[in-house]
């Protein structure tokens, strides 16, 4: 998808959610308020722009999770089950590139946006009163995650790997896997969206790991990593019940 593309999508976001603010306005009464066009780095704006263009890409979510807890964004969770554009369910984050993250000044951040997706298995139950921490991790990772970096006041970015705790545990009592790797979706042709301000959002996607291959990653580096994982062909889909990459000959 080009830059001019979904430049475009993000205008025409802005638009129509302008009508619908004025549309709400005129029903309070001619006069009663003011209704203002919603700033690009609006939360509003932001959705519906990251909407429109994930939805070219893997189809129209079925039902949006929203967190409140949080003050630092307005976050969602956009859940879309496997369609034929895409066989699995996809589920990302809007709210993450409300706010830029803090970056670090050699430029290896980026523009410091990001959201962030996990692709899950299409007979993977995620319905908005799932229950169980093995169907429900995904969730609850995409969440803590988006909202780390504006709490702790620093990115995510390619190639960062986050352990389930230290020591790093498994992320459900079902799995052995026991942290995630951040990489662009490798099913992505173009891993990048646009902000309504014209920036570049990252878009990376949650790669569970295993103890050992988060170890790897410390002790090699990324690049060995994920030599690793191509070579035994890994997707982005989540299988928990994958084996160690490290383990295989």
């Amino acid at each position: 998808m080009r830059n001019g593309e979904d430049g475009a999508a993000c205008r025409e976001g802005r638009r129509k959610a302008n009508r619908r603010a004025n549309r709400r306005a005129n029903r309070k009464g001619r006069g009663e308020m003011e209704a203002r066009p919603l700033r690009p780095e609006s939360a509003k704006g932001l959705v519906v722009c990251i909407t429109e263009q994930m939805e070219r890409r893997v189809g129209p979510a079925q039902y949006v999770l929203r967190d409140r807890r949080s003050a630092d964004v307005h976050l969602n969770i956009h859940v879309v089950p496997a369609n034929p554009k895409r066989p699995y369910t996809t589920l990302y984050t809007t709210g993450l590139s409300q706010k830029r993250m803090k970056v670090p000044p050699c430029g290896c951040g980026g523009d410091g946006y990001a959201e962030l997706m996990i692709t899950l298995p299409e007979s993977w139950p995620i319905e908005p009163d799932t229950r169980g921490e093995h169907l429900t991790w995904p969730v609850a990772w995409l969440r803590d995650l988006a909202l780390y970096p504006h709490r702790a006041g620093t990115w995510l970015g390619w190639g960062h790997t986050l352990p389930n705790g230290d020591p790093p545990a498994p992320l459900a009592e079902n799995t052995t896997l026991s942290g995630v790797l951040l990489l662009p979706p490798p099913s992505f042709e173009r891993p990048q969206l646009t902000h309504p301000n014209g920036a570049p959002i990252d878009l990376l996607a949650l790669i569970p790991l295993h103890r050992a291959e988060l170890d790897l990653k410390l002790e090699e580096g990324i690049d060995a990593l994920v030599s690793r994982l191509a070579l035994y062909n890994m997707t982005e889909v989540v299988d928990v019940d994958r084996p160690d990459v490290t383990r295989m000959p």
